[in-house]
């Protein structure tokens, strides 16, 4: 209600959320232009507002009532908080006649006809009728700016932000979110949106946190006698497996890391930050005390995007990363573990494949000629067909805890690297496998 006039909704200010499906059935419609007033986008504005909400929407489908507190039409910055959109585009046919007169040493030019379709947008890596996909299309053919698609993303959250929104939003009114009751034993390094922004310096170079200061020797990177640190996002609007995530350092850290940075905004592999052999990510901070339940899947790599990228227990899980200026989980906290500097343990040594499992066998793995696809972890997406990318597969697997098996899939839909945890004997010898199965069972 505050983000529209006083003319347009009769209300001054006050705001209403609808939490989960609670608002019942609404339709949310858009379309967006670039900044090229002479685009066909921009020059047909006003019969594609004409044809979406006067005959598409009230016409065809018999929309005629507005969001409580909220106009039925309005530009964006008006309309409610919403996680997506359809959206519909224009698509002109025109008829030209150019005419060139010698006499008068002129060229001349004349529209002739104009034909309008109106269709669903086609936005960004072919995500269709989405006002978010064609707004981000938008900004990749330099028709808006990556500025203007953040003001966007105010109003369209996305649909795994809505419950960050709304949570920003009672902040601005003066109510306070208090991120999690409880965090004994934790100290807050790092936070954004509702869960009390703060940057302090401990997930910076040269703090004993993270075995990069002090004058212990233990805690000194270089050592290795002791690298091991816990460190912990918080993110309540995220899914049930990724509010709680706990950062398990295994390896010595490479001289100036910065946590910071690998965290917030460019979640990376290199230098020395893969998963299982030299880090793991768990649930809670029981598992990762016991080394239980490692997650198996992470990826890395894609400038801007920080922790956790698409890292999940078992397989992808996409949209529960957090950024500094890409979007993503909006309200979010890092702690690091008040016992940091005074944990012992040893680096965790690599682990060797040729040790754990017996020589690789063509096939996907089975158990006693029945498929086994119980227990079956993702670790990395892409094809391992080479020898070099089944070595880097089945070290991964070796490092993670209660494997049985390994297998390798490339050149076809499921292609990527598993780690198996239930009974495997052999493989079955199939075409653009590898199997590896634990040496004590061979």
């Amino acid at each position: 209600m505050a983000r529209t006039t006083s003319s347009s909704s009769h209300v001054d200010d006050g705001f209403a959320i609808f939490e989960g499906n609670s608002e019942g059935p609404i339709h949310c419609h858009g379309f967006a232009w670039g900044q090229d007033s002479f685009e066909d986008a921009a020059r047909y504005k006003g019969n594609n507002l004409f044809y979406v909400s006067m005959y598409d929407h009230m016409h065809q489908r018999g929309y005629v009532r507005n969001v409580p507190g909220a106009p039925m039409c309005g530009c964006l910055e008006k309309m409610p908080i919403v996680s997506r959109s359809d959206c519909t585009e224009i698509a002109e046919t025109a008829s030209w006649t150019f005419q060139w007169s010698a006499d008068q040493y002129e060229f001349t030019a004349r529209l002739d006809e104009v034909e309008v379709d109106f269709n669903a947008c086609q936005g960004l890596n072919n995500n269709n009728n989405n006002l978010e996909a064609y707004y981000r299309r938008l900004v990749e053919e330099g028709r808006a700016t990556q500025a203007e698609l953040e003001t966007f993303q105010n109003t369209i959250v996305g649909g795994n932000n809505c419950g960050s929104a709304m949570e920003e939003l009672l902040n601005e009114k003066g109510y306070v979110y208090d991120p999690e009751p409880t965090l004994e034993g934790w100290t807050q390094a790092y936070g954004k949106g509702s869960l009390i922004p703060v940057e302090h310096q401990l997930l910076r170079p040269g703090t004993h946190f993270t075995k990069q200061g002090g004058d212990d020797p233990a805690r000194h990177l270089n050592s290795n006698i002791s690298p091991v640190f816990y460190a912990k996002r918080w993110c309540a609007s995220c899914v049930a497996s990724h509010r709680e995530i706990i950062y398990k350092r295994l390896t010595a850290i490479p001289e100036d890391f910065d946590f910071y940075d690998l965290f917030t905004e460019n979640w990376v592999n290199s230098p020395a930050n893969v998963n299982l052999l030299d880090f793991t990510l768990h649930s809670s901070m029981e598992d990762a005390l016991a080394d239980k339940n490692p997650w198996s899947f992470c990826n890395y790599n894609d400038p801007g995007i920080g922790f956790p990228r698409d890292c999940g227990p078992t397989n992808r899980v996409n949209g529960q990363w957090n950024s500094l200026n890409r979007g993503g989980q909006r309200n979010v906290a890092f702690y690091v573990w008040n016992e940091n500097p005074s944990i012992t343990d040893e680096a965790r040594p690599s682990p060797d494949p040729t040790v754990e499992f017996k020589a690789v066998e063509p096939g996907f793995c089975v158990n006693n000629g029945a498929d086994q696809n119980s227990g079956v972890y993702k670790i990395a997406e892409g094809d391992f067909e080479t020898a070099e990318k089944q070595l880097e597969c089945a070290t991964w697997c070796a490092a993670y805890s209660g494997h049985t098996g390994c297998e390798a899939i490339w050149n076809q839909r499921n292609r990527g690297c598993y780690v198996h945890t239930e009974p495997v004997t052999n493989g079955n010898g199939v075409a653009n496998h590898a199997c590896w199965v634990n040496a004590e069972t061979a």
